[in-house]
């Protein structure tokens, strides 16, 4: 079965897609790399505008890249966290 990354109480895990609800889903795709930032961007705690601000990145910053959603956001680790970006903001190499 499917299984999503969940972050909580600063760690992550697994948890089977039939045990919990997810608000604002899109597929994660698996991805590495590093990401620079072309502009300045607001990093999320989920791969969309009504998830919290972690912090703000500027345009030159660096970020590994840990995966991609469909629905155009990028996640980066930021902090030692799990945060997204949109990914019109964002060049990957």
């Amino acid at each position: 079965g499917k299984w999503y990354l969940v972050s909580a109480d600063g760690g992550e895990g697994y948890v089977n897609r039939n045990l919990i609800s997810v608000r604002d889903y899109a597929d994660i795709t698996v991805m590495k790399g590093t990401l620079t930032v072309v502009g300045e961007v607001n990093l999320r705690a989920g791969p969309g505008t009504g998830y919290d601000i972690l912090g703000v990145a500027a345009a030159g910053e660096r970020f590994t890249l840990t995966g991609s959603t469909d629905t155009g956001w990028y996640r980066v680790e930021y902090n030692g966290k799990t945060a997204y970006l949109a990914s019109n903001f964002a060049a990957v190499s």
